[in-house]
């Protein structure tokens, strides 16, 4: 019979270890959400690092646990259409209501300075807190719903259009990792004011305004993590028996340096091939998962 080896029980332990300091953040972000905390300022919260490891599923369950009003946005646009839609959804907010906004993947909002400036300005201390957009902007870029009410927010003879962000707290999950203050310090140090050292100034200063957590995870606990959520939270229910969850995570861990892919949506895909296919799974995975 197949079984872990010390190795790798060690690392299903580090894998644990990390797993449980994400949960433990996703319920501090959604206790905030739920205004559970005394602050007025650092509302929001960016976990960040190694992807498919479950950072958007922990933020949703635990805001959903705490009965928090919430909605998930995918993080693949525009800050303008952001923006756009921030300017519906406070349309529609209930007068001193709040709203978690989980922003799934958004690795494009650090992409530019305009954009770093933008997520200052409505991440900043209640009271002053506002999504603002100060371009010409072009109409027929909005939905109905959303011209329907742009003339709240835009200021006579001003271009653009500001949102007030009080009432939202806001939680963004990305691969992309912020520098932090003593790294940009650093940069600045050795490269003075060159657009590489003021970009991770902007960074770090954008870090700040948060509450931030990396999860880059090195090859032993990454598959540690993914071993511990198959093994202890029901990860691959579709699987019969416990035996088939350690062959799949043993070949994991044996062939992950020539893998296409290594996150719990590979190893769902993997048990899905061992279900459809039980006397070729292992051929299938050699054709579908190496490179």
């Amino acid at each position: 019979m197949i079984q872990f080896s010390t190795h790798q029980k060690e690392a299903i332990f580090k894998g644990a270890q990390k797993r449980k300091g994400l949960i433990r953040e996703a319920q501090k972000a959604a206790n905030r959400a739920a205004g559970n905390e005394v602050r007025s300022e650092y509302l929001d919260t960016i976990l960040a690092g190694t992807t498919g490891i479950g950072k958007t599923y922990n933020i949703e369950k635990s805001i959903q646990e705490l009965g928090v009003p919430s909605l998930t946005l995918k993080g693949n646009k525009t800050m303008f259409a952001f923006g756009g839609d921030l300017m519906l959804l406070h349309s529609r907010m209930p007068k001193g209501s709040k709203l978690a906004l989980v922003i799934d993947d958004c690795d494009s909002f650090f992409e530019s300075k305009e954009n770093i400036n933008i997520l200052k300005g409505m991440t900043g201390k209640v009271g002053t807190r506002q999504f603002q957009y100060n371009k010409k902007i072009n109409e027929h870029m909005f939905t109905e719903a959303q011209l329907s009410v742009m003339s709240d927010y835009q200021t006579p003879g001003m271009h653009g259009f500001t949102v007030p962000t009080d009432d939202f707290i806001f939680i963004f999950t990305t691969n992309f990792v912020l520098p932090c203050e003593s790294d940009a310090k650093e940069m600045l140090d050795k490269n003075g004011g060159s657009a590489k050292a003021n970009r991770m100034q902007d960074l770090a200063a954008i870090r700040g305004r948060f509450n931030v957590k990396d999860y880059q995870l090195d090859f032993e606990t990454n598959w540690g993590w993914i071993a511990e959520v198959a093994l202890n939270d029901n990860g691959l229910p579709m699987l019969e028996n416990e035996l088939q969850v350690i062959i799949l995570l043993d070949w994991m861990w044996n062939n992950w340096h020539k893998m296409t892919e290594t996150n719990i949506r590979t190893i769902e895909k993997m048990a899905y091939e061992m279900v459809d296919y039980p006397n070729e799974y292992r051929d299938n995975w050699e054709a579908d998962f190496l490179k």
